[in-house]
């Protein structure tokens, strides 16, 4: 490439217009380009224009341009907008040098992008070619102030001959000037300028001194080998098309310019035999349709790289192509231009793309096995173009998503975008593109949508392919025909984002989606074309989908019928009648959704039955076979309007000591001597990727007393999870501390926690402190729902202290529930002690398992000695400082997300006074409790903590901040949760007025409103804790912090 740098000239800080001119002295007879005459026979009528005429061409243009435009003093904008040819290049060089930095704006634009973009650059200018003069006349309509000009035809431009245009100035002084300006295909609105300043043209240029990798192996495009030659089909106003001519100035790298019309198999045959390029990106759909005959393959094979684009190919396509071509993937934005992409190693990974090594690109995760693509300015930014355009970004976010190879180290395969992401109405995420091109595999579809943006449950639209529609289908008809590949593509997502039958939407030839030039969907306005069939889909949801029960139907028609609707709502799980529905992972949304559809049906025999059906009722009926026999009584039982669904357990006592006696039968013999602990602290701490779980890791990470934390979690992507978590609440996650922090995925319901025996070994051997806080937040499953994993964990980390050489001390996170309905009968306050009274505990799964947890930790501490600490949490609220928030799920922020769209505030929270603990003074509390008993363990086998705020109030001394931030009057709890017994439980009710999922629960406590509960012990949690002593009660000041946070 030594020829092309110019005399005197650094690589990297070269100018086009010097480049041009340098070569057309030097070089006057390389080939710059290769153009088409505009015929229609591709085997002929090719030309290749050198670098001389090059140079003449761009000096006639911009006398040309100063001639009607103007010569520019201050970076006046102009635009031009042509047919595809070498006119681009002629323009956008000539702009520059005679000082205008100049718009290419994509002809696909709407008029109100057009005149959008006019006004964003101030553009007084725009210079057309003669075929989109269409164009021009609508846009001329509205843009008065605007000059508009036609430009010669390429014939004409190289038939001139004129004086060489002067142009002096340096790299140094244009460095930040902007040189040429695109803009992003706006899938989310207007489209969004992206100035290339000379300094981001120059990063195409340095990349010639990107170093070699230890394999020496070329960058595609960034770094390719002086005979190769590439064919560009791109727009040239695209940043592709772009590159490619710039690549033939910078580095001598020939571009054959493709035609400026629908490129087929055919042409693409004659061009490539024609031309011979070495080089291309090609749309899968034609590279598909080349390599099914024999000339199109002998096509691809003078491809010595085939690159395809926009999205992936077939498994089978992909095989038959690399026989013939090197297949490999590239990256690049607007905004950060093409990425330094290594060759692929192996022909199989030609999807993936790795980055060069000195690009220095971060992945950063986001959770769900995603990361994000993110450009830091203090990472060898020497190429990174994005910073010239953007100086004042010391970071600069893609917003674009892969993943990891699954055995590969280093490769990454695109997944879409970060707005991609739907987050439903309970907070869940999920990614919809492999889901979405799986089903875009069907001959029949043309493109699949995945939504469900804060929605209660996805849904699917689909654009058929209309060409093969048969008039005489209906859409059910196609629906049932495309459901097996739904069905397939449901297995690429989580089961809170599986599309379900009823909720796919087949849309029409007068409304096509809106692709962008990429062509990918442009998400945000196809569904606004879509509003109200979207409605429709959930509305339609709500029902019964066309199901009904048979009249007076058997226990199996039952049955059966209620199969059906739990297999389609969990299509990965083998659920049998006798399967706990709750511990196979049925959520909350989908229990009520269910509990609707139960009363729809019960309904359409006896409509005054249908209210004896809710979802606190299924919750204690956790089997489809248990379900069936509750919803037979209520058909045929006359004394189903009885208290019939077992809210009080008549067996709870027996079924308790039970559950106790079958997890402390056997316990090992007594520890007579405890290790005295050491120093440095080995920590194991569960449920890390919490609400709580994150700040306890953080206050952790910052002890220096802590040696080491594992992080034991049942997500594979917990340190995925754990890295996002902390970034979104801005705290510091260790960047180098590979030894000191280690995540790995555990299921406490298997034997050694589901490690691997050297895994287990590693932690039993230095682990001296547990802190077990995974436990599974539902106050509606049932007690049998938490035995297998988080009952049995308890006693499978009892055996593990035991049996470990240091005995770790095991801290388990309880809760206030297993001592809930403490009465004065039973005491003047709530005791920080076991208590073996069963009558204590609050009946739901969640204060059942936990009271049977603290009581099998009592009885290992008496009956074997295991050093134990008990720490009851009530309520936690949201960190007092900074952009982290209480979980906008839990049921306080969702008291007032619906009071605001109520307009109506209650005065109290029934019986419950206001001891929060916000959850950062919370973490503290507890890592400093579990510091205080390593002194008191030997003595004390087993103690209990209350993490309840000392100093209660009430939550009228809160409401004067509330009225600060919600207009709302005030009415009593009762009247209140009447309010919201009386919305029906629709999709848009549960995202504007969350408390219809909670209602069973809000009723508990209107009913309890005249509960008196004796004061909560706290003096044990203050003499072992700092920050215990020094909390403060919850006054408007944190209520104004978490109405913030909130930003309610």
């Amino acid at each position: 490439m030594g020829e092309f740098a110019s005399p005197g000239e650094e690589i990297g800080k070269r100018l086009l217009p010097h480049v041009v001119e340098s070569l057309g002295i030097n070089s006057p007879h390389k080939t710059f380009a290769t153009y088409h005459d505009d015929g229609d026979d591709y085997r002929q009528g090719w030309s290749d224009l050198n670098f001389q005429q090059l140079s003449q061409a761009v000096d006639w243009t911009s006398w040309w341009i100063e001639k009607t435009a103007g010569k520019s003093t201050t970076t006046e904008v102009v635009a031009y907008m042509g047919k595809t040819d070498l006119r681009y290049a002629f323009f956008t060089i000539a702009s520059i040098k005679t000082g205008h930095p100049i718009l290419l704006p994509s002809p696909r634009n709407s008029l109100e992008g057009h005149l959008h973009l006019i006004k964003e650059t101030g553009c007084k200018d725009f210079f057309y070619s003669s075929e989109r003069r269409g164009k021009i006349h609508e846009l001329k309509a509205q843009a008065s102030h605007v000059r508009f000009w036609e430009v010669p035809t390429v014939a004409e431009i190289l038939a001139e001959r004129s004086e060489p245009y002067p142009f002096t100035k340096t790299y140094d002084a244009a460095e930040r000037e902007p040189a040429i300006i695109i803009h992003s295909s706006g899938s989310t609105g207007l489209p969004k300028l992206v100035p290339m300043t000379n300094g981001y043209i120059g990063v195409q240029d340095k990349f010639s001194l990107i170093p070699e990798t230890e394999d020496c192996r070329r960058a595609v495009w960034t770094v390719m080998a002086p005979d190769e030659r590439s064919l560009c089909i791109n727009p040239l106003y695209h940043l592709m098309g772009l590159y490619m001519f710039q690549e033939s100035i910078f580095h001598g790298i020939p571009v054959v310019i493709g035609p400026d019309r629908p490129i087929t198999a055919e042409i693409l045959t004659d061009i490539i035999t024609t031309t011979r390029p070495t080089i291309a990106i090609l749309p899968p759909s034609l590279i598909e349709e080349l390599s099914r005959s024999d000339e199109g393959k002998s096509a691809l094979s003078y491809l010595r790289t085939t690159i395809s684009g926009g999205a992936a190919l077939s498994p089978l396509v992909a095989k038959r192509v690399s026989e013939l071509t090197r297949l490999a993937s590239v990256y690049g934005t607007s905004e950060i231009g093409v990425v330094a992409c290594l060759i692929p190693k192996s022909k199989d990974d030609y999807k993936y793309v790795e980055w060069h090594p000195a690009y220095g690109l971060a992945m950063e995760p986001i959770g769900d096995g995603l990361f994000e693509a993110v450009v830091w300015r203090k990472a060898k930014s020497e190429f990174h173009a994005v910073f010239h355009s953007f100086p004042e970004l010391e970071e600069y976010r893609t917003q674009d998503l892969f993943t990891k190879h699954p055995f590969r180290d280093g490769l990454w395969l695109y997944n879409g975008r970060r707005d991609d992401v739907i987050v439903l109405s309970n907070g869940e995420k999920f990614n919809p593109i492999n889901m979405e091109k799986h089903v875009e595999e069907h001959p029949s579809v043309h493109r699949a949508l995945v939504l469900g943006q804060a929605r209660f449950q996805s849904s699917l639209l689909i654009e058929p392919k209309w060409e093969m529609w048969d008039n005489q289908q209906t859409k059910e008809g196609f629906i049932e025909s495309i459901w097996p590949y739904v069905e397939e593509g449901n297995k690429h997502l989580p089961t809170h984002g599986q599309v379900m039958q009823s909720h796919i939407c087949v849309a029409t030839r007068e409304k096509p989606f809106k692709l962008t030039p990429k062509g990918s969907i442009q998400r945000k306005t196809t569904l606004s074309k879509y509003t109200e069939e979207i409605d429709e889909i959930y509305t339609r949801g709500e029902s019964l989908d066309g199901r009904k029960l048979p009249e007076n139907p058997s226990l199996e028609q039952i049955t059966t019928f209620i199969l059906e609707i739990v297999k389609e709502a969990m299509p990965d799980f083998a659920v049998s009648t006798t399967s706990d529905l709750f511990s196979a992972g049925l959520d909350s949304l989908q229990t009520l959704r269910l509990a609707t559809m139960l009363q729809g049906a019960i309904g359409q025999l006896d409509d005054t039955r249908r209210s004896f059906v809710t979802a606190a009722k299924l919750y204690n009926t956790p089997t489809i076979a248990k379900i069936a026999d509750f919803v037979y009584d209520v058909i045929y039982d006359d004394m189903v309007s009885k208290d019939m669904a077992a809210d009080i357990d008549a067996d709870l006592d027996s079924k308790l000591d039970g559950l106790i006696d079958k997890y402390t039968a056997d316990l090992p013999p007594f520890i007579d001597d405890i290790v005295q602990p050491p120093s440095k602290h080995t920590v194991i701490l569960t449920g890390s990727t919490g609400f709580l779980g994150t700040y306890i890791l953080d206050r952790l990470l910052r002890d220096p007393r802590v040696a080491c934390v594992y992080c034991l979690n049942r997500s594979a992507d917990a340190l995925a999870r754990a890295k996002e978590s902390f970034q979104q609440k801005e705290l510091s996650f260790p960047t180098e501390m590979k030894s000191r922090l280690i995540f790995w995925q555990a299921n406490f319901g298997e034997n050694r926690f589901g490690l691997d025996e050297k895994q287990y070994t590693e932690v039993r051997q230095n682990v001296d402190i547990i802190i077990h806080n995974a436990w599974k937040v539902d106050f509606n499953h049932s007690l049998e729902s938490f035995e297998q994993t988080h009952i049995a964990g308890v006693r499978r980390l009892v055996d593990f202290s035991h049996d470990s050489p240091r005995h770790p001390h095991l801290a388990f996170i309880s809760s206030v529930s297993t001592i809930g309905r403490f009465h004065s009968k039973h005491g003047a306050s709530c005791p920080e002690a076991s208590l073996p009274n069963t009558e204590v505990v609050v009946p739901s799964g969640y204060g059942l398992s936990k009271f049977v947890a603290e009581r099998i930790l009592d009885l290992s501490s008496q009956k074997c000695g295991i050093p134990t600490t008990i720490i009851r949490v009530g309520q936690i609220g949201g960190p007092s400082y900074g952009p982290g928030y209480w979980n906008k799920q839990d049921w306080v922020p969702i008291v007032l997300k619906s009071s605001k769209e109520l307009a109506t505030i209650p005065d109290s929270l029934s019986y419950m006074p206001i001891d929060w603990v916000p959850v950062n003074l919370a973490a503290n509390a507890i890592v400093e409790m579990i510091e205080t008993r390593q002194s008191t363990q030997a003595d004390q086998r087993c103690e209990v903590f209350h993490l309840i705020n000392p100093t209660p109030t009430s939550w009228r001394t809160l409401l004067p901040a509330i009225h600060r931030h919600l207009a709302v009057k005030v009415v009593s709890f009762a009247e209140w949760v009447n309010m919201v017994k009386e919305i029906p439980i629709t999709d848009e009710a549960i995202v504007n007025t969350p408390a219809v999922k909670l209602v069973d629960f809000l009723q508990g406590l209107a009913a309890l409103s005249d509960w008196k509960q004796p004061p909560w012990e706290t003096i044990r949690a203050r003499t072992a804790s700092q920050t215990m002593r020094q909390l403060q009660p919850v006054g408007e000041e944190l209520m104004d912090v978490y109405l913030r946070q909130w930003k309610f």
